[in-house]
C-alpha cells in the first residue's frame, strides 16, 4: 500500500514519512476537549483530554454543532452557556483567552446537506430544541460556516481550491460583506475544521442509503446497516481525499493553522475494508485484487496518515433511563457516549 501511496501524497505536497501504521509518529490531542461533542450539561467521565484527530464510528450528527458552539463562544458566554441547563463546568473545559486570542470561526465540510438535516431532525436534540435561540448559541452558529459535497470527486476539487478570505486582516472585507462569495472561499480564517461524514462519498448508491434511512430501514444513531463501496473505489481514492484535507488545512493559515477533526460516523465497528486497486481486466469486478481481509481498511488509511494515537473508536447509544448525556473512555482509544433518548 505505501508504494503505491507514496507517488500520491508527494504529488499532493503533503509531506509524510514513509513509515508503517505501527511506526507513524503520535501527534498531540488537539486543543478540543472531548466534553465540547455533547451539550454543555454533559458528564465527562475521563480525566481532562483533548479530542483525538479522528474519531469513528456511530454518533449524534449534532455532535457538529456542539464541537462548532462550543469551540466558538467566549469564555464569559460559555459560562453563560453552561448555566442555561444549571451545568456546573469545569474549569479546565473553558476556553482560555488572551488579549491576543483571534476570533474564533469553525469551518465544516461534510456530504450531503438532506442526509445531515434529516439526521438532526431525528434526533431532535434537547439542549438544540430548547435553546438554539439564545443569542449565545445563535452567535456561535452564526460563527460556523457549512460546504456540502455531492460526490467524492467534488469534495477533492474544493479541498483543492479552498482558501482563506482576501482581507488581511483574516476576515471579510466589510465592503464586500453583501457580495457573494465563491464557494471554495472563506468567509474568514478558521480556529477550527471539522469534516464529517466524508467517507458516505465512497459508498454505494448514497441515494439509496438516504431513502432507506427516511423509511427507517438505517440505523439513525449516525451508522448505515449495510456498507457497502461504490464499484471502483479504491483506498487510494479514500486517502488521496484524507492526504488533500490534512494539506488543505495546514495551508489554509500557516502561522496559524485550524485545529482538525474528523469525524467518521458512517464507519461500521468492524471498519470497511477497501481495495488496494480496481481490476484492470475488461468487465471485471471493482477491487478485485486480493482476499477482502486482506485488504486495507478505513482505520488503516487514517492511523497511517495521522498516528496510531489519534484515531479513536466510538460506541454511540441513546438510552430511555439517560437523564443526561455521558461520555467515558472504556478502553485505550475507544469513547462510549450514551444519551437521554429523544422524547
Amino acid at each position: 500500500m505505501k508504494e503505491r501511496l507514496d507517488p500520491l501524497l508527494e504529488s499532493r505536497n503533503c509531506e509524510m514519512n514513509p513509515t508503517t501504521v505501527e511506526e507513524a509518529p503520535a501527534l498531540i490531542p488537539t486543543g478540543i476537549p472531548l466534553s465540547y461533542l455533547l451539550p454543555p450539561n454533559n458528564i465527562v467521565n475521563i480525566e481532562p483530554h483533548g479530542c483525538p484527530t479522528v474519531l469513528c464510528g456511530p454518533m449524534p450528527a449534532s455532535t457538529v454543532l456542539h464541537l462548532a458552539i462550543s469551540h466558538n463562544v467566549t469564555s464569559k458566554d460559555y459560562a453563560r452557556l453552561a448555566s442555561l441547563r444549571g451545568s456546573v463546568m469545569q474549569q479546565d473545559t473553558m476556553p482560555v483567552e488572551t488579549p491576543t486570542d483571534k476570533r474564533r470561526y469553525t469551518w465544516v465540510i461534510t456530504s450531503s446537506r438532506a442526509m445531515l438535516h434529516s439526521k438532526l431532525a431525528g434526533e431532535d436534540e434537547p439542549f438544540l430544541r430548547e435553546h438554539g435561540g439564545h443569542p449565545v448559541v445563535k452567535e456561535a452558529l452564526n460563527r460556523t460556516e457549512f460546504r456540502y459535497c455531492q460526490t467524492a470527486e467534488q469534495c477533492l476539487l474544493l479541498l483543492s481550491l479552498l482558501h482563506g478570505p482576501p482581507s488581511s486582516t483574516g476576515g471579510t472585507d466589510p465592503a464586500m460583506e453583501d457580495e457573494p462569495r465563491e464557494p471554495d472561499s472563506m468567509a474568514e480564517h478558521p480556529t477550527l475544521f471539522i469534516a464529517y461524514d466524508l467517507l458516505r462519498l465512497f459508498l454505494a448508491d448514497p441515494s439509496a442509503v438516504e431513502a432507506e434511512e427516511k423509511e427507517g430501514d438505517v440505523d439513525m444513531e449516525g451508522g448505515v446497516s449495510k456498507v457497502e463501496l461504490r464499484q471502483g473505489v479504491t483506498i487510494e481514492d479514500y486517502m488521496q481525499s484524507m492526504a488533500c484535507l490534512r494539506s488543505t488545512v495546514s495551508q489554509i493559515s500557516p502561522n496559524s493553522p485550524p485545529e482538525l477533526l474528523i469525524l467518521e460516523p458512517s464507519l461500521p465497528p468492524e471498519d470497511l475494508k477497501f481495495p488496494l486497486a480496481t481490476s484492470t481486466s475488461r468487465g471485471g469486478r471493482a477491487g478485485g485484487q486480493g482476499q477482502k481481509n486482506d485488504r486495507p481498511g478505513v482505520k488503516d488509511a487514517l492511523r497511517w496518515l495521522f498516528g496510531v494515537d489519534q484515531v479513536w473508536d466510538v460506541e454511540y447509544s441513546a438510552e430511555p433511563e439517560a437523564s443526561k448525556p455521558v461520555i467515558e473512555k472504556v478502553g485505550k482509544g475507544k469513547l462510549t457516549i450514551r444519551t437521554p433518548a429523544s422524547v
